[in-house]
């Protein structure tokens, strides 16, 4: 059984991070809500935060389906 999608744009995001890596670009974190989005993010040593990528909970769900 599949829980219900909650809808990801009515809610502002709680990310929790749940992995940390040190790279030769910086660090790179990996965080996740509970709505089932995932985001990337890397901090440079300039400490300038950029999000690399944020999936759609939507999509990982129809492919469960």
């Amino acid at each position: 059984m599949v829980p219900e999608p909650m809808n990801t744009l009515a809610h502002a995001h709680h990310w929790t991070t749940r992995s940390r890596h040190r790279t030769s670009q910086g660090v790179v974190a990996y965080g996740h809500c509970a709505c089932g989005r995932w985001r990337v993010n890397r901090d440079t040593t300039a400490h300038v935060e950029l999000t690399l990528a944020v999936t759609s909970a939507e999509s990982l769900l129809h492919r469960l389906n």
